[in-house]
């Protein structure tokens, strides 16, 4: 190593000593606003996008966006205005490999209230007992105003599993939209048979589920 290399990494080192005892005197008092720390998210290793799907959510004759996105591991999905601007983002929770959305409704809930119905493929395990499941995600939003955009993670629409010996069941859920205590609002029934799921909207993003 020649003597010019040898000074700068005696400097670096005396420059990162310093950094590091700044920071544990920073951390020691407390004093950990601003730009205390900076931390870097690291970057993902895979990410893909879909097409902007075009459509009209507030009724003013101009296009919203829609953009399914898997960062890594995440699924995401994307709300950009008119503009191409990102308005809203919703993470949506995977179980297991080839997580997806596969579907999307648009319904109006109520005169003030819209809503994305939105069929979620949560993935399946690759063990020796199979799994998959689909979910219902809902974003709604009242009076056409994009600020109150609100999501809410819904129940099962899909479930298939089978084990390692002779048991094996499908479970498609139907979906529909009713007012059933006739006040305006329409309820979201989740059924499968016997079994029943009704969402209750209570205004500002609030659901509730029966």
């Amino acid at each position: 190593m020649t003597r010019f290399m040898a000074i700068i990494l005696l400097i670096f080192s005396f420059c990162a000593q310093a950094q590091d005892e700044r920071f544990i005197r920073r951390l020691l008092s407390g004093d950990l606003s601003g730009d205390a720390i900076s931390i870097d998210k690291p970057k993902p290793h895979f990410r893909a996008t879909s097409p902007m799907y075009e459509i009209d959510l507030n009724g003013d004759d101009r296009v919203e966006y829609i953009i399914v996105e898997k960062i890594d591991e995440e699924d995401w999905l994307h709300i950009h205005n008119y503009n191409r601007e990102r308005i809203f983002s919703m993470k949506l929770i995977p179980k297991g490999w080839e997580s997806d959305v596969y579907k999307i409704n648009f319904r109006k809930i109520s005169k003030d209230t819209k809503a994305l119905l939105i069929s979620y493929y949560e993935g399946h395990n690759q063990g020796e007992n199979f799994i998959s499941t689909a979910r219902l995600y809902i974003i709604s939003w009242d009076n056409d105003d994009f600020k109150s955009m609100a999501s809410f993670r819904g129940p099962l629409l899909w479930e298939e599993y089978k084990n390692s010996k002779t048991h094996y069941h499908q479970r498609p859920y139907h979906v529909s939209l009713y007012d059933f205590d006739n006040d305006g609002i329409r309820e979201i029934a989740v059924r499968h048979h016997l079994i029943t799921r009704v969402l209750t909207y209570h205004m500002k993003g609030k659901w509730s589920s029966n």
